[in-house]
């Protein structure tokens, strides 16, 4: 097995810069598809996934490279986890996920009310409901492998020699939050990146957590094409809503019960 090398890198503020440098690169490869006829200037959810992914993908081997870290040792930090212990996490997992897409968009409802939404930027999220097939799988599939392994298997690892875990999981969310470079795609994915990095830490495997973001991008998706969102018109989607405490209370018991389960299964599995 290869020996890991510059383990304390990135830390906190280089990883801030390293994610600014992917977020260019987003914009260099965006500028090629420009080049070669792709239609992405509204925004396509299509083209925009697949830029995204193919810049963090790079981001990704270099970093691995720098590290001197091969997949295995990527996605097993501690070693080859229980077997047997995925299945059992998957309905947990679930009710975690959404818990958290619940108690993120009341949050969220917090920040239109502090923020309104521009008929401009609800354009993003109209666009995303009308997404074909290729934006499902890439959001749904590709998007977890990818961002787990870069905010979790490469910044987290790093972080968690440099300072306690709480610290490390929750500056681990905070740059994964920002990545997303749009304020009402802030608490959704903050939120998502505590329950992903806790996971992470807890379990010592980065399955749980591509699992979870995966599955919480499922619900997301699920969400919307049951709302009918494609047919919304942007400046109807800007409307403040009030926050459902019922809402917060069910997502918080969904979240604590999901937690439970997952320290139970855990528990159970150790030193297996």
């Amino acid at each position: 097995m290869a020996t890991e090398r510059n383990h304390r890198f990135p830390n906190f503020w280089l990883a801030l810069l390293t994610v600014a440098a992917v977020l260019g690169l987003e914009v260099v490869i965006a500028n090629l598809f420009l080049a070669f006829g792709a239609d992405i200037g509204a925004g396509d959810p299509k083209y925009l996934g697949v830029i995204s992914v193919l810049a963090f993908g790079i981001g990704i081997s270099l970093l691995m490279g720098y590290r001197n870290i091969n997949y295995r040792q990527l996605f097993y930090p501690a070693g080859p986890i229980a077997p047997g212990l995925l299945p059992r996490l998957l309905l947990p997992l679930l009710l975690v996920a959404w818990a958290v897409l619940l108690l993120g968009g009341e949050a969220n409802l917090l920040v239109l009310q502090l923020a309104p939404m521009s008929a401009e930027d609800a354009k993003p999220f109209v666009q995303l409901a009308g997404s074909g097939v290729v934006s499902v799988i890439t959001l749904c599939v590709v998007a977890p492998f990818v961002e787990e392994m870069f905010f979790r298997g490469l910044l987290l690892r790093s972080f968690m020699f440099q300072y306690r875990p709480t610290t490390a999981i929750a500056l681990s969310a905070l740059i994964f939050a920002l990545a997303h470079a749009n304020l009402y795609q802030f608490v959704g994915p903050l939120f998502l990146g505590l329950l992903s990095g806790w996971l992470y830490v807890n379990s010592r495997s980065l399955w749980p957590s591509v699992l979870v973001h995966g599955t919480y991008n499922g619900l997301v998706v699920l969400m919307v094409s049951a709302s009918d969102l494609a047919s919304v018109k942007p400046d109807e989607m800007t409307r403040a809503q009030p926050v459902s405490l019922l809402s917060v209370l069910l997502a918080g018991l969904m979240l604590f019960g999901g937690m439970k389960m997952i320290r139970l299964v855990l528990a159970r599995y150790a030193g297996r």
